[in-house]
This record gives structure tokens, C-alpha cells and sequence, in this order.
């Protein structure tokens, strides 16, 4: 396929996402995050203050850092509406689209990248984080260390007559200092806006103890030291504020390292894991729509149980795909896995990668106070694709007209259960107007500032 018309079929299926994502933010319901999200915003806006730490996660704290509350005065700086921050959400989001087009397109066709399109930027996994919350932002974070992996990636090594390794890497024009500092600041992205950025941390050293990758120690450097300046205030507050050390304190309904002691965590994140790479979504979206807007109570059942079973069916059917990708995967990454002195080619490298995401997650989902949230997880979907999208590059030669039917029907599907999910769901609401909310949120927020 010609690069016109896949970039004519990127756009267009752009144009739907950012369509779709207008009715999920607009539709959302505001919570505590939401709030404490503004609040942190207009207090920097405001007064200067800015949060050293951000939202609250059961059992383990805050996270700590001020990027969110930097992203967020930046966004009110330019625009000085609280719809500014949620626009920037889906800037980033779209950004960490192209981000990742860049990456994946040094290894997969322009049919494969079609598919990628579709089942990225469709994806309720992503679109359901259309939401005024820090955890948002963390799709921008793994883009980023994803890229890294890409300009980092170590070629071969062989050793000269001296019996010196000698490595050839893929480091044409300071790639390599230029890709160790995205790594580290994606690092310090991920972890600052969601504890899940452990799963990229982890992640990262696998790649490194495999020895896939290459690092620029200058560039390392200059990155934790930029990183760092944004992390060294919520040390300071740390050692002299009792009140955000008290909420550290254990909490024994959620305790950590409860996935080392409970089996549903660790089970779950592998079913979790391997769903994403299907339309097997969550149950936020299925059983928890609710048509009573459309029409009657008793057409309002029927509807409700098709919808179910449709989705759970078409869920069923790709999710027994996705595994019979993964095993063909797993037959090829297997053997080059632990055996640091292989150096995989293209599509061994996309396996690794996936294949040690999948070991980054039950690590985290091990020490995590409870199990992993479903929704921000929805994050690492671009991982969870490659072996799937190995198996559509490897008969890309087909039939060009099959392949856009197909594409075709998933886009109507895709944008069905969406639209479903934005109107009646866990987080979302039609009886809900953002802009009424906001409204009153904010003005609540800026009362108190006043006060």
C-alpha cells in the first residue's frame, strides 16, 4: 500500500477518535480525581504552589513528583479554562499515537499499520481514560520509553583481537545519547503520573539484564538530573510534612505485596494481559450499560442482553485469536529469551519486548496493594498488540481489499461500543455535561482559594 493512502486512512480514523473522545470528556463523570486535579491547577495557577505530589492510590500513597501539576499550569498558562487541560489530555494522547506510529513503522507494513491505527486509536482500552485525571497522562510515558527501546536497540557485538567486545548498534546520529534521556524522562513520566509505571521500570531492566539495549551514560546523566529537579520538592516536603507521611501509613485492606499473598492478583493481570490484545473489554462497558435513555424498560432489557452478548461473543473469539498469537510468539522468543549472546532480528526483537512486558506486570501485579486498575493498564495496549500484529504482517500480501473489509467492519464495531460506553458506563454519563460540572467544580475550588 502507498504511504498516501495509509496516511488518508491514519487521518480518518484519527478524525473518529478525536470525535469519540469529545463525547467520552464530555460525558464523564467528575470525582475526587478530577478535583483534586483543578485544584492543584489553580492553586499553582493562582498562588504558585505547586504540588509536589499528586492522587492517592490505595495502600501505597501519592505519586510522587509535580509533573502533573506542571502539565496542568502549563495547559491553563496557554488557556486559561479548565477545558484546557482536558484538551491537552488528548493532545498527548494523540501525540503518543504518532510517537508510536514511528516506532512500529520501522518494523511493520503500511496494511499492518492500518491495523494498528484501528485497534489503538479506537480501542476502548485508551478511550475510556478520557478522563481529567493524572492517570491520563501515563499513556504519554510509555510512548516515550517505548520509542527509547527503538533508538536504543543494540545490534550485534563480536570481539576484536584484543578480546575487547566490540558493539555495533543502531546509533546513527547521537541516537543513542538522544534515546537514553527520552528513556529515563519516560521513566520519570510513567511513575510520577501512575504507580503502574513500575510495569515500565521493570520493563526497562529486563531489556537492559538481556543486554538489548544501549546507553549513553552522559545522556543518562543530564536526564536524572532533569528529572530529578522535578522529584527533589516532594523529598523536601517528605522529610518535614508529618501529614504526607501519614499517607504512606500501612493500610491493611490494601497491604503491599498483596499479589505475593493472594493468587486473584497475578491471575487476573495474565487474563488482563492477554485480553488487551483482543475486544474482550472490560466490564465497565459492558455489563454496565444501561439503554434506559433509549427507549422503555422492557425493550431497555432486551437491548441490554443482545449488547452483552454480542460483545462478550465477538470478545470470546478475538481473545482465543490473540492467545493463538502469543503462542506462535512464544515459540519464537522462548529460545533467545534468556540466552544474552543471541542477537534477535526485527521481529524477535518486538517479541521480547512484549514477552518481557508480560513478566513487568506480574512483578508490579505482585507488589501492588491490590490488583491492577483495568483501565489505566489499558496503557501498555500497544505492547500487548505486537504479537498480533505480527501474525497480520506476515500476510500482508493478501488480498488489500480483505484486509480494509475487515478494517472496515472494526471500525463500525469499535465506534458502536464506545459510543456505548461514553453514554452509559462506570465512569460516564449523558445526563452528565462536563461543562456544567466543571463549572461548579471550579468555582467550588476557586471560592475556597478565596477563603
Amino acid at each position: 500500500m502507498a504511504n498516501k493512502k495509509y496516511l488518508l486512512f491514519t487521518l480518518l480514523v484519527l478524525v473518529i477518535h478525536i470525535i469519540l473522545a469529545a463525547v467520552y470528556a464530555n460525558n464523564q463523570v467528575i470525582g475526587s480525581s478530577q478535583n483534586l486535579l483543578l485544584t492543584n491547577a489553580y492553586d499553582a495557577l493562582y498562588n504558585g504552589k505547586f504540588s509536589s505530589f499528586g492522587d492517592a492510590f490505595p495502600g501505597i500513597g501519592p505519586t510522587p513528583g509535580l509533573l502533573p501539576s506542571l502539565l496542568c499550569y502549563g495547559a491553563l498558562m496557554i488557556w486559561d479554562n479548565p477545558f484546557s487541560i482536558m484538551a491537552m489530555i488528548v493532545v498527548l494522547r494523540i501525540m503518543a499515537f504518532v510517537i508510536l506510529s514511528a516506532c512500529f513503522k520501522k518494523y511493520f507494513s503500511n496494511v499492518t499499520m492500518c491495523w494498528f491505527s484501528v485497534f489503538f486509536l479506537l480501542s476502548p482500552f485508551i478511550l475510556y481514560n478520557t478522563t481529567m485525571t493524572q492517570d491520563a497522562f501515563f499513556l504519554f510515558g510509555v510512548a516515550l520509553v517505548t520509542s527509547s527501546y527503538v533508538m536504543l536497540r543494540k545490534g550485534t557485538s563480536f570481539r576484536d583481537i584484543y578480546s575487547r567486545e566490540v558493539t555495533f548498534t543502531y546509533d546513527r546520529k547521537g541516537w543513542t545519547f538522544f534515546g537514553t534521556m527520552v528513556l529515563i524522562l519516560g521513566l520519570f513520566w510513567c511513575l510520577e503520573t501512575d504507580y503502574l509505571g513500575l510495569i515500565m521500570l521493570f520493563l526497562t531492566l529486563f531489556m537492559y539484564m538481556r543486554r538489548l539495549l544501549t546507553f549513553s551514560f552522559t545522556g543518562a546523566a543530564i536526564a536524572l538530573f532533569l528529572g530529578g529537579l522535578t522529584v527533589y520538592p516532594f523529598l523536601q516536603e517528605l522529610t518535614s510534612n508529618s501529614t504526607l507521611t501519614g499517607l504512606y501509613a500501612q493500610d491493611e485492606e490494601h497491604p503491599l505485596m498483596y499479589g505475593l499473598t493472594n493468587v486473584y492478583p497475578l491471575a487476573i493481570s495474565v487474563f488482563d494481559y492477554l485480553r488487551l490484545g483482543s475486544t474482550n473489554f472490560s466490564h465497565y462497558l459492558i455489563t454496565e450499560f444501561d439503554p434506559d435513555f433509549i427507549t422503555g424498560d422492557a425493550v431497555s432489557k432486551l437491548i441490554s442482553a443482545v449488547w452483552v452478548g454480542v460483545l462478550y461473543i465477538v470478545g470470546g473469539i478475538t481473545l482465543l485469536l490473540n492467545i493463538a498469537s502469543w503462542s506462535v510468539a512464544l515459540k519464537q522468543c522462548l529460545p533467545i529469551a534468556f540466552r544474552a549472546g543471541v542477537v534477535p532480528n526485527k521481529k524477535e526483537y518486538l517479541y521480547l519486548v512484549s514477552f518481557y512486558t508480560f513478566f513487568a506486570i506480574l512483578l508490579t501485579a505482585a507488589i501492588y496493594s491490590d490488583k491492577l486498575p483495568f483501565v489505566t493498564l489499558g496503557a501498555i495496549l500497544p505492547l500487548a498488540l505486537v504479537p498480533a500484529l505480527t501474525i497480520v504482517d506476515a500476510h500482508r500480501q493478501n488480498n488489500t481489499l480483505k484486509h480494509f473489509a475487515i478494517l472496515t467492519a472494526a471500525i463500525f464495531f469499535l465506534t458502536a461500543v464506545n459510543l456505548g460506553g461514553a453514554v452509559s458506563s462506570g465512569y460516564f454519563d449523558s445526563n452528565d455535561s462536563l461543562g456544567m460540572q466543571i463549572t461548579e467544580e471550579v468555582n467550588a475550588i476557586l471560592s475556597e482559594m478565596g477563603n
